[in-house]
Protein backbone atom coordinates (compact mmCIF):
# COMPACT_ATOMS: atom_id res chain seq x y z
CA UNK A 1 0.00 0.00 0.00
CA UNK A 2 1.46 3.61 -1.25
CA UNK A 3 0.42 6.42 1.29
CA UNK A 4 1.49 9.55 -0.89
CA UNK A 5 1.72 12.88 1.47
CA UNK A 6 -0.98 15.40 0.64
CA UNK A 7 -1.11 18.80 1.61
CA UNK A 8 -4.36 21.03 2.01
CA UNK A 9 -4.40 22.29 -1.75
CA UNK A 10 -4.17 19.11 -2.93
CA UNK A 11 -6.90 18.00 -0.66
CA UNK A 12 -10.27 17.65 -2.38
CA UNK A 13 -12.31 18.09 0.68
CA UNK A 14 -10.31 20.86 1.79
CA UNK A 15 -10.97 22.81 -1.98
CA UNK A 16 -14.59 22.21 -1.86
CA UNK A 17 -14.74 23.74 1.31
CA UNK A 18 -12.84 26.60 0.16
CA UNK A 19 -14.58 26.79 -2.61
CA UNK A 20 -17.87 27.01 -0.64
CA UNK A 21 -16.64 29.65 1.81
CA UNK A 22 -15.73 32.10 -1.20
CA UNK A 23 -19.47 31.38 -2.85
CA UNK A 24 -20.72 32.01 0.96
CA UNK A 25 -19.18 35.08 1.08
CA UNK A 26 -19.92 36.27 -2.49
CA UNK A 27 -23.69 35.35 -2.05
CA UNK A 28 -23.69 37.32 0.94
CA UNK A 29 -22.65 40.39 -0.08
CA UNK A 30 -25.19 39.75 -3.31
CA UNK A 31 -28.29 39.67 -0.74
CA UNK A 32 -27.23 42.81 0.55
CA UNK A 33 -27.62 44.68 -2.24
CA UNK A 34 -30.64 42.37 -3.44
CA UNK A 35 -32.50 43.33 -0.07
CA UNK A 36 -32.33 46.46 -0.37
CA UNK A 37 -33.67 46.54 -3.83
CA UNK A 38 -36.59 44.48 -2.84
CA UNK A 39 -37.43 47.11 0.02
CA UNK A 40 -36.87 44.50 2.85
CA UNK A 41 -35.64 46.94 5.95
CA UNK A 42 -33.12 45.84 8.32
CA UNK A 43 -33.23 42.36 9.53
CA UNK A 44 -29.72 42.20 8.45
CA UNK A 45 -28.72 39.72 11.50
CA UNK A 46 -32.10 37.58 10.88
CA UNK A 47 -31.85 37.65 6.66
CA UNK A 48 -28.00 36.52 6.70
CA UNK A 49 -28.52 33.44 9.18
CA UNK A 50 -32.25 32.42 7.50
CA UNK A 51 -30.00 32.58 3.77
CA UNK A 52 -27.24 30.47 5.25
CA UNK A 53 -29.59 27.77 6.62
CA UNK A 54 -31.17 27.74 3.52
CA UNK A 55 -27.68 27.61 1.35
CA UNK A 56 -26.60 24.96 3.31
CA UNK A 57 -29.73 23.10 2.10
CA UNK A 58 -31.40 22.72 5.80
CA UNK A 59 -35.02 23.30 6.62
CA UNK A 60 -36.12 26.82 8.29
CA UNK A 61 -38.20 27.78 10.94
CA UNK A 62 -39.24 31.61 11.25
CA UNK A 63 -40.83 32.02 14.91
CA UNK A 64 -42.38 35.41 15.43
CA UNK A 65 -45.43 37.58 16.53
CA UNK A 66 -48.17 38.68 14.33
CA UNK A 67 -47.11 41.34 11.49
CA UNK A 68 -42.87 41.03 12.09
CA UNK A 69 -42.54 40.04 8.46
CA UNK A 70 -42.09 36.18 8.72
CA UNK A 71 -43.70 35.49 5.19
CA UNK A 72 -42.31 38.72 3.66
CA UNK A 73 -38.91 37.41 4.26
CA UNK A 74 -39.73 33.96 2.86
CA UNK A 75 -40.77 35.15 -0.31
CA UNK A 76 -37.44 37.79 -0.35
CA UNK A 77 -35.04 34.73 0.26
CA UNK A 78 -36.89 32.24 -2.10
CA UNK A 79 -36.96 35.02 -5.10
CA UNK A 80 -33.17 35.65 -4.09
CA UNK A 81 -32.26 31.97 -4.62
CA UNK A 82 -34.28 31.67 -7.71
CA UNK A 83 -36.53 29.13 -6.17
CA UNK A 84 -40.15 28.03 -6.89
CA UNK A 85 -42.05 29.13 -4.07
CA UNK A 86 -45.54 26.58 -2.51
CA UNK A 87 -47.58 28.20 -0.36
CA UNK A 88 -49.44 26.63 2.52
CA UNK A 89 -51.42 28.22 5.28
CA UNK A 90 -51.82 26.55 8.33
CA UNK A 91 -55.13 26.05 9.94
CA UNK A 92 -56.69 23.52 12.19
CA UNK A 93 -59.08 22.06 9.57
CA UNK A 94 -56.10 21.63 7.09
CA UNK A 95 -56.18 17.31 5.89
CA UNK A 96 -53.22 15.29 5.16
CA UNK A 97 -54.73 14.99 1.41
CA UNK A 98 -54.93 18.83 1.03
CA UNK A 99 -51.21 18.53 1.79
CA UNK A 100 -50.02 15.99 -0.51
CA UNK A 101 -52.78 14.95 -2.96
CA UNK A 102 -56.16 13.68 -3.92
CA UNK A 103 -57.75 11.35 -6.34
CA UNK A 104 -60.38 13.06 -8.14
CA UNK A 105 -63.53 11.20 -7.77
CA UNK A 106 -64.85 11.36 -11.42
CA UNK A 107 -61.47 10.42 -13.00
CA UNK A 108 -60.91 7.49 -10.56
CA UNK A 109 -64.69 5.87 -11.63
CA UNK A 110 -63.31 6.15 -14.99
CA UNK A 111 -59.95 5.31 -14.85
CA UNK A 112 -59.24 3.45 -11.79
CA UNK A 113 -55.75 4.72 -9.27
CA UNK A 114 -53.61 6.17 -11.90
CA UNK A 115 -51.10 8.89 -11.70
CA UNK A 116 -53.86 10.94 -14.39
CA UNK A 117 -56.38 10.69 -11.67
CA UNK A 118 -54.18 12.15 -8.81
CA UNK A 119 -54.34 16.07 -8.40
CA UNK A 120 -51.15 16.90 -6.27
CA UNK A 121 -50.81 19.39 -3.61
CA UNK A 122 -48.44 21.25 -2.46
CA UNK A 123 -45.81 19.34 -0.81
CA UNK A 124 -45.80 16.86 -4.11
CA UNK A 125 -45.24 19.40 -6.08
CA UNK A 126 -42.02 21.17 -4.45
CA UNK A 127 -41.11 17.47 -4.08
CA UNK A 128 -41.02 17.17 -7.91
CA UNK A 129 -40.52 20.68 -8.89
CA UNK A 130 -37.34 21.06 -6.27
CA UNK A 131 -38.96 23.95 -5.25
CA UNK A 132 -39.36 25.68 -1.50
CA UNK A 133 -42.72 24.71 0.57
CA UNK A 134 -43.78 28.01 2.29
CA UNK A 135 -45.75 26.19 5.35
CA UNK A 136 -47.48 29.78 7.25
CA UNK A 137 -48.20 29.13 11.00
CA UNK A 138 -47.25 25.46 11.01
CA UNK A 139 -48.42 25.16 14.27
CA UNK A 140 -51.92 25.67 13.75
CA UNK A 141 -51.96 22.61 11.38
CA UNK A 142 -53.50 19.25 13.03
CA UNK A 143 -50.69 16.90 14.48
CA UNK A 144 -51.83 14.67 11.63
CA UNK A 145 -51.04 17.05 8.91
CA UNK A 146 -47.45 17.75 10.62
CA UNK A 147 -46.93 13.79 10.94
CA UNK A 148 -46.82 14.02 7.34
CA UNK A 149 -43.92 16.43 6.77
CA UNK A 150 -41.45 14.17 8.85
CA UNK A 151 -40.63 11.96 6.15
CA UNK A 152 -40.13 14.58 3.89
CA UNK A 153 -37.94 16.60 5.93
CA UNK A 154 -36.02 13.50 6.90
CA UNK A 155 -35.32 11.09 4.12
CA UNK A 156 -36.78 13.73 1.36
CA UNK A 157 -39.34 10.81 0.38
CA UNK A 158 -43.20 10.99 1.27
CA UNK A 159 -45.90 7.34 0.58
CA UNK A 160 -48.55 7.94 -1.83
CA UNK A 161 -51.41 5.19 -1.57
CA UNK A 162 -51.69 3.64 -5.13
CA UNK A 163 -48.65 5.42 -6.50
CA UNK A 164 -46.16 4.31 -3.91
CA UNK A 165 -42.90 6.32 -2.86
CA UNK A 166 -42.32 9.87 -4.40
CA UNK A 167 -38.68 10.95 -3.83
CA UNK A 168 -38.15 14.84 -3.58
CA UNK A 169 -36.02 16.35 -6.89
CA UNK A 170 -33.41 18.72 -6.64
CA UNK A 171 -32.71 21.19 -3.48
CA UNK A 172 -36.26 20.38 -2.11
CA UNK A 173 -36.89 22.56 1.36
CA UNK A 174 -39.16 23.74 4.00
CA UNK A 175 -39.86 26.84 5.30
CA UNK A 176 -42.32 27.44 7.97
CA UNK A 177 -43.27 30.01 10.06
CA UNK A 178 -44.52 29.99 13.53
CA UNK A 179 -46.19 32.47 15.99
CA UNK A 180 -45.29 31.66 19.79
CA UNK A 181 -46.99 29.91 22.00
CA UNK A 182 -48.63 32.29 24.18
CA UNK A 183 -51.05 33.29 20.59
CA UNK A 184 -54.50 31.95 20.15
CA UNK A 185 -55.02 28.97 18.38
CA UNK A 186 -51.65 27.90 18.31
CA UNK A 187 -50.20 24.68 19.47
CA UNK A 188 -46.42 22.78 20.33
CA UNK A 189 -44.98 21.22 17.73
CA UNK A 190 -43.54 17.82 18.23
CA UNK A 191 -40.19 17.24 19.45
CA UNK A 192 -39.19 14.96 16.35
CA UNK A 193 -40.71 17.55 13.74
CA UNK A 194 -38.77 20.73 15.63
CA UNK A 195 -35.48 18.55 15.65
CA UNK A 196 -35.92 18.43 11.49
CA UNK A 197 -35.93 22.54 11.68
CA UNK A 198 -33.35 25.15 11.80
CA UNK A 199 -34.76 28.02 13.93
CA UNK A 200 -34.73 31.60 13.34
CA UNK A 201 -36.57 34.10 15.65
CA UNK A 202 -37.69 37.62 14.67
CA UNK A 203 -39.06 40.17 16.56
CA UNK A 204 -40.54 43.56 16.44
CA UNK A 205 -37.95 46.02 14.89
CA UNK A 206 -36.94 48.93 16.21
CA UNK A 207 -38.90 52.54 15.92
CA UNK A 208 -36.55 53.54 12.84
CA UNK A 209 -36.58 50.65 11.16
CA UNK A 210 -40.87 51.21 11.59
CA UNK A 211 -41.11 53.89 10.23
CA UNK A 212 -39.24 53.53 7.09
CA UNK A 213 -41.33 50.49 6.50
CA UNK A 214 -44.34 52.71 6.85
CA UNK A 215 -42.68 55.32 4.79
CA UNK A 216 -41.97 52.75 2.14
CA UNK A 217 -45.15 50.94 2.12
CA UNK A 218 -47.73 54.14 2.30
CA UNK A 219 -45.42 56.25 0.45
CA UNK A 220 -46.77 59.25 2.95
CA UNK A 221 -44.60 61.94 3.36
CA UNK A 222 -46.17 63.67 6.25
CA UNK A 223 -43.62 62.89 9.20
CA UNK A 224 -45.87 64.08 12.10
CA UNK A 225 -48.68 61.47 11.07
CA UNK A 226 -45.97 58.42 10.64
CA UNK A 227 -44.22 59.09 13.71
CA UNK A 228 -47.40 59.10 15.51
CA UNK A 229 -48.64 55.87 14.34
CA UNK A 230 -45.58 53.96 14.84
CA UNK A 231 -45.27 55.44 18.53
CA UNK A 232 -48.81 54.44 18.88
CA UNK A 233 -48.67 51.29 17.74
CA UNK A 234 -45.30 50.46 20.09
CA UNK A 235 -46.99 51.96 22.56
CA UNK A 236 -50.12 48.89 22.06
CA UNK A 237 -46.59 46.52 23.26
CA UNK A 238 -45.52 48.18 26.48
CA UNK A 239 -48.76 48.89 27.81
CA UNK A 240 -49.58 46.84 31.42
CA UNK A 241 -53.63 46.38 30.07
CA UNK A 242 -52.56 45.07 26.57
CA UNK A 243 -51.95 41.18 26.46
CA UNK A 244 -50.73 40.81 22.58
CA UNK A 245 -49.56 44.69 20.85
CA UNK A 246 -49.77 45.67 17.54
CA UNK A 247 -47.61 45.33 14.72
CA UNK A 248 -46.21 47.78 12.47
CA UNK A 249 -48.60 46.75 9.57
CA UNK A 250 -51.07 48.36 12.23
CA UNK A 251 -49.39 51.65 11.81
CA UNK A 252 -49.52 51.11 8.22
CA UNK A 253 -53.23 50.77 8.01
CA UNK A 254 -53.21 53.63 10.60
CA UNK A 255 -51.54 55.69 8.04
CA UNK A 256 -53.51 54.78 5.14
CA UNK A 257 -56.80 55.44 6.83
CA UNK A 258 -55.47 58.82 8.67
CA UNK A 259 -54.42 59.94 4.74
CA UNK A 260 -57.69 59.31 3.32
CA UNK A 261 -59.89 61.06 6.06
CA UNK A 262 -57.74 64.34 5.39
CA UNK A 263 -54.43 63.87 7.97
CA UNK A 264 -52.32 63.90 11.10
CA UNK A 265 -55.81 65.02 12.79
CA UNK A 266 -57.50 62.04 12.31
CA UNK A 267 -55.03 59.98 14.28
CA UNK A 268 -57.17 59.34 16.56
CA UNK A 269 -60.36 58.61 14.59
CA UNK A 270 -57.70 55.87 12.56
CA UNK A 271 -56.72 54.22 15.60
CA UNK A 272 -60.27 53.25 16.11
CA UNK A 273 -60.46 51.64 13.28
CA UNK A 274 -57.26 50.02 13.01
CA UNK A 275 -56.37 48.85 16.10
CA UNK A 276 -59.66 46.81 17.92
CA UNK A 277 -58.80 43.81 15.64
CA UNK A 278 -54.92 44.15 15.64
CA UNK A 279 -54.94 44.05 20.11
CA UNK A 280 -55.88 41.50 22.80
CA UNK A 281 -56.58 42.98 26.11
CA UNK A 282 -56.27 41.40 29.35
CA UNK A 283 -59.58 39.75 30.27
CA UNK A 284 -59.87 42.58 33.44
CA UNK A 285 -59.89 45.21 30.74
CA UNK A 286 -61.80 43.73 28.02
CA UNK A 287 -64.52 46.86 27.96
CA UNK A 288 -61.97 49.06 27.87
CA UNK A 289 -60.71 49.10 24.23
CA UNK A 290 -62.09 52.65 23.15
CA UNK A 291 -60.45 54.29 26.19
CA UNK A 292 -57.46 52.68 25.62
CA UNK A 293 -57.15 53.84 21.76
CA UNK A 294 -58.02 57.27 22.92
CA UNK A 295 -55.38 57.63 25.55
CA UNK A 296 -52.85 56.49 23.80
CA UNK A 297 -53.64 58.11 20.76
CA UNK A 298 -54.03 61.41 22.55
CA UNK A 299 -50.51 61.20 23.93
CA UNK A 300 -48.77 60.21 20.81
CA UNK A 301 -50.71 63.17 19.26
CA UNK A 302 -48.94 65.81 21.37
CA UNK A 303 -45.82 64.32 21.14
CA UNK A 304 -45.78 63.14 16.85
CA UNK A 305 -44.46 66.64 15.72
CA UNK A 306 -41.27 66.68 18.29
CA UNK A 307 -40.70 63.65 17.32
CA UNK A 308 -41.25 63.85 13.55
CA UNK A 309 -38.69 66.84 13.30
CA UNK A 310 -35.61 64.18 12.64
CA UNK A 311 -36.39 61.05 15.05
CA UNK A 312 -35.46 62.67 18.32
CA UNK A 313 -33.00 65.30 16.85
CA UNK A 314 -31.83 68.31 19.42
CA UNK A 315 -34.59 70.98 19.66
CA UNK A 316 -34.30 74.20 18.10
CA UNK A 317 -35.14 77.52 19.47
CA UNK A 318 -35.23 79.21 15.94
CA UNK A 319 -36.89 77.69 12.43
CA UNK A 320 -34.67 77.03 9.73
CA UNK A 321 -36.12 75.78 6.56
CA UNK A 322 -34.85 72.64 5.23
CA UNK A 323 -31.91 71.91 3.55
CA UNK A 324 -32.00 71.80 -0.22
CA UNK A 325 -30.51 69.22 -2.58
CA UNK A 326 -27.86 71.82 -3.98
CA UNK A 327 -26.88 73.14 -0.28
CA UNK A 328 -26.41 69.62 0.82
CA UNK A 329 -24.26 68.71 -1.57
CA UNK A 330 -22.38 72.05 -1.25
CA UNK A 331 -22.24 71.42 2.76
CA UNK A 332 -20.94 67.87 1.68
CA UNK A 333 -18.80 69.12 -1.17
CA UNK A 334 -17.49 71.26 1.05
CA UNK A 335 -17.29 74.22 -1.13
CA UNK A 336 -19.82 77.38 -0.66
CA UNK A 337 -21.02 77.66 3.18
CA UNK A 338 -19.66 75.01 5.18
CA UNK A 339 -15.84 75.49 3.79
CA UNK A 340 -16.25 79.61 4.11
CA UNK A 341 -16.58 80.04 0.58
CA UNK A 342 -16.84 84.04 1.26
CA UNK A 343 -20.06 83.83 2.85
CA UNK A 344 -20.49 85.13 6.72
CA UNK A 345 -19.57 83.11 10.24
CA UNK A 346 -23.78 83.81 10.93
CA UNK A 347 -24.36 82.47 7.42
CA UNK A 348 -22.23 79.10 8.34
CA UNK A 349 -23.39 78.91 11.60
CA UNK A 350 -26.96 79.30 10.80
CA UNK A 351 -26.12 76.24 7.91
CA UNK A 352 -24.23 74.27 10.39
CA UNK A 353 -27.40 74.30 12.96
CA UNK A 354 -30.01 73.48 10.07
CA UNK A 355 -27.41 70.07 9.58
CA UNK A 356 -27.93 69.46 13.02
CA UNK A 357 -31.24 69.79 13.70
CA UNK A 358 -32.37 67.59 10.52
CA UNK A 359 -28.99 65.30 10.70
CA UNK A 360 -30.57 61.68 10.56
CA UNK A 361 -32.59 62.94 7.70
CA UNK A 362 -29.51 64.87 5.22
CA UNK A 363 -27.18 61.53 6.41
CA UNK A 364 -29.02 59.39 4.69
CA UNK A 365 -28.76 61.16 0.84
CA UNK A 366 -25.46 61.30 1.61
CA UNK A 367 -23.97 58.02 0.18
CA UNK A 368 -20.27 58.93 0.47
CA UNK A 369 -18.24 57.91 3.70
CA UNK A 370 -15.85 60.80 3.15
CA UNK A 371 -19.14 63.52 3.06
CA UNK A 372 -20.63 61.70 5.94
CA UNK A 373 -18.11 62.06 8.26
CA UNK A 374 -17.72 65.88 6.98
CA UNK A 375 -21.27 66.53 7.52
CA UNK A 376 -21.26 64.94 11.59
CA UNK A 377 -18.48 67.29 12.01
CA UNK A 378 -20.32 70.13 10.90
CA UNK A 379 -23.21 69.14 13.08
CA UNK A 380 -20.96 69.10 16.18
CA UNK A 381 -20.12 72.35 15.07
CA UNK A 382 -23.63 73.89 15.08
CA UNK A 383 -24.96 71.90 18.30
CA UNK A 384 -21.61 73.61 19.95
CA UNK A 385 -22.45 77.05 18.26
CA UNK A 386 -25.94 76.66 19.81
CA UNK A 387 -25.33 75.83 22.86
CA UNK A 388 -22.69 78.94 22.90
CA UNK A 389 -25.63 81.09 22.05
CA UNK A 390 -28.25 79.90 24.43
CA UNK A 391 -25.55 79.81 27.73
CA UNK A 392 -23.70 82.52 27.12
CA UNK A 393 -20.01 83.50 27.16
CA UNK A 394 -17.88 80.85 28.32
CA UNK A 395 -15.41 80.62 31.23
CA UNK A 396 -12.35 80.19 28.49
CA UNK A 397 -12.23 80.38 25.27
CA UNK A 398 -13.16 77.01 23.50
CA UNK A 399 -11.09 76.84 20.35
CA UNK A 400 -12.04 75.72 16.70
CA UNK A 401 -9.80 74.23 14.55
CA UNK A 402 -10.43 74.33 10.99
CA UNK A 403 -8.67 72.98 7.62
CA UNK A 404 -9.77 72.82 4.62
CA UNK A 405 -11.43 69.35 3.14
CA UNK A 406 -9.80 67.48 0.00
CA UNK A 407 -10.81 64.49 -1.24
CA UNK A 408 -8.32 61.69 -0.67
CA UNK A 409 -6.95 64.11 2.45
CA UNK A 410 -7.16 62.21 5.88
CA UNK A 411 -7.70 65.87 7.09
CA UNK A 412 -11.52 66.96 7.83
CA UNK A 413 -13.63 70.61 7.09
CA UNK A 414 -14.31 71.06 10.94
CA UNK A 415 -12.35 69.36 13.73
CA UNK A 416 -13.99 70.93 17.08
CA UNK A 417 -11.57 70.92 20.02
CA UNK A 418 -13.78 72.03 23.52
CA UNK A 419 -15.28 70.18 26.59
CA UNK A 420 -18.62 70.42 28.39
CA UNK A 421 -16.31 73.13 31.18
CA UNK A 422 -15.24 75.54 28.40
CA UNK A 423 -19.30 75.74 27.53
CA UNK A 424 -20.75 75.55 30.90
CA UNK A 425 -22.50 72.46 30.28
Amino acid sequence: MIVSSLGPSDCPLFQRSGIIAHMAIAAADNWKTWKKNAGLVGREKESRLALAVLQAQRHLLLEGPVGVGKTFLAHCLARYLGRSLYRVDGDERYSEQKLTGWFDPPMTLKVGYVQDAFRQGPLVAAMKEGGILFINELNRMPESVQNVLLPALDERLIDIPHLGQLRAQGPFQVIATQNPHEFVATSHLSEALKDRFEWVALDYQSREEEIRIVQGQTGVADERLICGAVDLARATRTDARVRRGASVRAAISIVDIASALGGVDHLEEAARVALPTRIQLREEHQDSTGDLIQELAGSEKKTAEHSAQDHRSPPSTQTHPPLTLNEIEEVTAGTGLAAGGGSSSSQTESVAWRVACRYHQIRRQVPNHRRRKLLRQLAVRGVLEKARAILGAAKRRARLVSQTYREGDAGELDEVVGDAEALQL
